[in-house]
């Protein structure tokens, strides 16, 4: 960022590489080529019709839980995002429970949906999302933590 410095004066580089103080991001920059890899080498997985097979799969199911309002369309035709609410349990404690117990990874907040949250009445939701590697067993898995947790929390 700087061009030269004297003990009087300070003359900073061009453009936009005065911006540029410090390390660039090396492994970031690593990382990314190397998932942009992983996706060109599997890319005939993740185009399998499959996949999109298990969009209303996962909705039949999860749509099935006892004590759960699924908060998203009910129509294959969309992406595999699915928000959830439970009446009794804090999405953040569902979240943590399907980790602990189950390794199962989803997401509990707002979402960067704050004022949609706000419409809705509700603090938080419970997100899962699938992607190409996802598979029915995955689904049915989850949906089986979703229902022990209804045990787990005595509710």
């Amino acid at each position: 960022m700087i061009s030269m410095v004297t003990t009087t004066h300070t003359l900073f580089q061009e453009g936009y590489a005065k911006f540029e103080a410090g390390t660039p991001p090396i492994a970031a920059a690593c990382g990314w080529a190397a998932a942009l890899k992983y996706v060109q080498e599997h890319d005939s997985l993740i185009q399998k019709k499959d996949f999109y097979e298990l969009i209303p799969y996962a909705l039949e199911k999860f749509h099935a839980i006892k004590g759960y309002r699924l908060l998203c369309p009910h129509n294959a035709h969309r992406c595999a995002v699915f928000s959830f609410v439970h009446e009794s349990i804090h999405p953040h404690d569902l979240a943590t429970y399907l980790d602990h117990l189950y390794g199962v990874q989803v997401r509990a907040g707002h979402h960067c949906a704050m004022p949609l949250m706000d419409y809705l009445g509700i603090e938080s939701t419970l997100r899962i999302s699938l992607t190409w590697y996802n598979t029915r067993e995955d689904i049915d898995y989850c949906v089986k933590a979703l229902e022990g947790a209804i045990e787990f929390f005595n509710v």
